[in-house]
Parts: C-alpha cells; structure tokens; sequence
C-alpha cells in the first residue's frame, strides 16, 4: 500500500475493477493498474471516491454498494494492443509459454497432487517476432500412478487451444473451451453425460471471461482481512505451493537440454 492506502495489481483485465475493505476504520482501496503513465491518484470526498489520472485521461470512481462505479473514463479497449516485441510475453523470461507452465500446474497440482518431471520438449516453431520458445511439450508423474501430458503454446491460430482430456480403466472426462463444456462417460453409462457453463463477461477483443480476474483479487482481499481478524488465511494457493512449481519448471526445461538424469 502507499500513503493513500492504495493496493495496486498490475496486469489486469481490460476494466478497472475497485473494491475497498477497513483497516482500523481506513478503507484500503484495491485497484488494477492499467495506466501506461500513472502519474497521480486522489482520494475525494473524504474517502468517498477517487480520481486517477494519466497520460490516457481522468478516471473519477464513486463507491457504490461496498464496491465503485465507474463515472467518467474514456475506454481503454487498447490496454494490451502492444507490440509482441514491446510486451512481456516476447521476453525469454517471461515468454507466452513459459509463464504459463506454472499457471497450469497451479491447478493439476491441486487436483492430482505434486507433479514429478519426466519429460519436455521446448522450442520455437514458428516466425513470429519473439525470442522465445512458443511450445512447452510436457510429461509429468502424479501420485496414484497418474501420468499427465501437458502442451502449453501459441501457436494455435485463429483460435487458442484448451482443453483437458482425463482418460481412465473406468472412465473419461473430457472439457473443451470451444464449446465451453464439460462431458464425461463411465463404464456403466451408454452416453455422455455433459454439463454447459456460462460465458461470463468477455470483453471485446479478448478470449477470457473477466469473472477469474475479479474472483482472484477478491479472494486475496478476503486473505487479508482474514489475517487483520487473526484468522487463518483463506487464500487457496501458497508461497511454498509456488515454490514448488518454479522448481517443476526449472526442472523440465532441465530436461528439455539434456541436463537432468532421467533414471530412476
């Protein structure tokens, strides 16, 4: 936080999301950062709004039931219109693909347990303005005599690729984001069962839903309060939980340069 009290997120989605909760009866405001040039942030009306300015323009919010109501800001549908080579995704570093990995594993871990790397194949496929490997190829061991096959690129056009497949002796379950679906069969059913999902809000330009983006910081919010309250955190991901997948990561792209004995 600053001295205003104010708990900036970098990378958000295209709107401005705010909330605000109370820290010894001062709000602690909470807002995505999506200004190239954040030059200035006020508070008004005694803590009843706030005014952000840059280099794009003013934003004046106003707090409306618990959360703020955008009043005044000219649409930032070209936040992340960058360049490829301006954007942190053409970073090696950072690259589309490599950032991803653990984003992915984040999940698989906590559905099938700790990850062990088998395999990997990384690489740059394609011509695209970028030093950076656009396919992480995976093999992982889970607990219980579970294998994962994990693809993770951008090469996919013109539509991303995501989709899960779990294959077993009994059944299979099987998720699409093209049909925004989830299907499932078992050894005594003759049919697929399948459940749809909402869309959600999907601004334009953009593939994903912006509910994720705003359940995330909440429930960071809620984490902290929790912790103001002398209460457990109820945030559902960890330090050590992240520790762990960087390791996974660094690991597999071990592998995928020979550098890692693959007996057992």
């Amino acid at each position: 936080c600053d001295d205003n009290n104010i708990l900036t997120f970098e990378g958000a989605p295209n709107h401005l999301y705010v909330d605000s909760f109370h820290c010894e009866n001062n709000p602690i405001w909470v807002i995505w950062r999506l200004f190239e040039d954040y030059s200035k942030v006020e508070l008004l009306n005694d803590y009843d709004a706030l005014r952000i300015e840059d280099g794009k323009g003013v934003c004046v919010l106003s707090r409306l039931n618990g959360f703020l109501e955008d009043i005044g800001r000219p649409k930032l549908s070209d936040w992340q219109t960058e360049k490829i080579e301006e954007f942190y995704v053409s970073n090696p570093d950072t690259g589309g693909c490599r950032e991803i990995v653990p984003f992915e594993l984040t999940w698989l871990n906590d559905i099938f347990g700790d990850s062990k790397p088998l395999a990997c194949v990384r690489r740059k496929l394609t011509d695209m303005n970028a030093n950076i490997d656009d396919i992480y190829h995976c093999i992982l061991e889970y607990p219980n005599n579970v294998i994962g096959n994990l693809c993770v690129e951008v090469v996919s056009r013109p539509k991303a690729t995501r989709e899960i497949r779990v294959l077993g002796t009994e059944g299979e379950i099987v998720y699409s984001a093209d049909s925004n679906e989830l299907r499932y069969i078992n050894t005594s059913m003759n049919e697929w069962e399948r459940i749809s999902f909402e869309t959600g809000t999907v601004e334009s330009g953009y593939i994903n839903p912006e509910e994720p983006y705003i359940n995330e910081v909440r429930a960071y919010v809620d984490a902290i309060i929790d912790v103001q309250n002398a209460k457990p955190s109820s945030y559902p991901n960890t330090l050590e939980d992240d520790y762990k997948i960087l390791h996974t990561l660094y690991k597999l792209e071990d592998i995928s340069e020979g550098r890692d004995d693959l007996s057992r």
